[in-house]
């Protein structure tokens, strides 16, 4: 319970450090929320992937653009109806996630946990490519295009306008991150995915389909980036060639921390109040790039302060990735 609560004050001490320090009007601190949302659903994928696997995905976000880009062309190009382009994302989502998993992932199986993470920055760039070549199909060049959503709302908080986007994204970001949370905490799936990534060759013994558990892993860290880059398009406009600006994957990082690596619900707080802070400094400082400084700073001085855990599996470093190749 002391551990719970010591993780949860990081998040409750980034909120304050930003209304004390960087008081924002309601409307900005809506938008952030929305954005906390969004940066959210990045960085639970990205703790899926260090559960399983034991590694920083540097694709994390990049995962969700190629169907992105083919959701935001069906429904602007080929005129799709909304909600079918967007069960056509999803399936897109799942596809490219399975491929990850068994043409890239599978292969460096019994490779170092450092290769493994340069190949997810590899996969990044090919995954950015590939969403600004996928428009030429159309014979179109990828644009900041705004997808509009079906809920005809619009209205304003201060300065700040939303409209119906902004609604479905604290709808349906929540609710995709509980959904995911409860198949990792209260089903065999979640237990199993921890199992196999310690002990892969006893899990195996034991029954557990450890390439099959990887493969649902990829698969959700894949949807959810591709709901994230959606509901950004939506509420913002589509990235140009690349997923997310690097706010929000650092933003991702930052919670990602906060989180010691394995803990959705702080890393989901962690997203929000990291959010909010840089909302704040931007708000309170004449340049757009302050609050990037500011979460650069938290990441370092979480790094420095931030202590082993005390739990046996926060000491046990047993994984089956290893850590290194042996030297000769």
């Amino acid at each position: 319970m002391l551990r719970r609560l010591s993780l949860g004050a990081g998040p409750l001490l980034v909120l304050g450090v930003q209304l004390v320090a960087f008081p924002m009007p309601l409307g900005a601190s809506v938008d952030a929320l929305v954005l906390g949302v969004i940066t959210a659903m990045i960085t639970v994928g990205l703790v899926l992937v260090y559960r399983a696997n034991r590694v920083m995905n540097f694709a994390a976000a990049d995962l969700g653009y190629v169907p992105a880009v083919l959701v935001t062309m069906l429904i602007l190009a080929s005129g799709f109806n909304y909600f079918l382009a967007l069960f056509l994302g999803l399936g897109a989502a799942i596809l490219l996630g399975v491929a990850i998993e068994f043409l890239l992932i599978r292969r460096f199986f019994h490779s170092s946990r450092l290769i493994l993470t340069v190949a997810t920055v590899g996969l990044s760039q090919v995954l950015s490519f590939a969403g600004v070549v996928l428009p030429r199909r159309w014979n179109r060049r990828i644009v900041a295009e705004r997808i509009d959503g079906p809920l005809d709302l619009t209205w304003d908080v201060g300065t700040f306008r939303f409209n119906g986007d902004h609604v479905l994204v604290l709808i349906f970001g929540p609710l995709a991150i509980l959904a995911v949370g409860l198949l990792v905490r209260y089903t065999s799936i979640g237990i199993a995915i921890r199992a196999s990534a310690e002990r892969a060759d006893r899990a195996a013994l034991l029954g557990i389909p450890v390439r099959r558990l990887q493969t649902v892993v990829w698969t959700l860290a894949t949807t959810l980036a591709f709901l994230a880059v959606f509901f950004t398009s939506s509420t913002i406009g589509l990235p140009i060639g690349g997923a997310l600006s690097f706010a929000v994957v650092l933003r991702s990082f930052a919670a990602l921390i906060m989180a010691r690596m394995t803990s959705i619900p702080i890393a989901v707080a962690g997203s929000i109040a990291m959010a909010m802070l840089q909302q704040g400094v931007n708000w309170n400082a004449e340049s757009p790039t302050a609050g990037v400084a500011v979460i650069a700073g938290v990441i370092i001085m979480m790094l420095l302060v931030l202590r082993p855990g005390n739990t046996r599996a926060e000491r046990d470093n047993t994984s089956s990735w290893q850590a290194t190749d042996e030297a000769r």
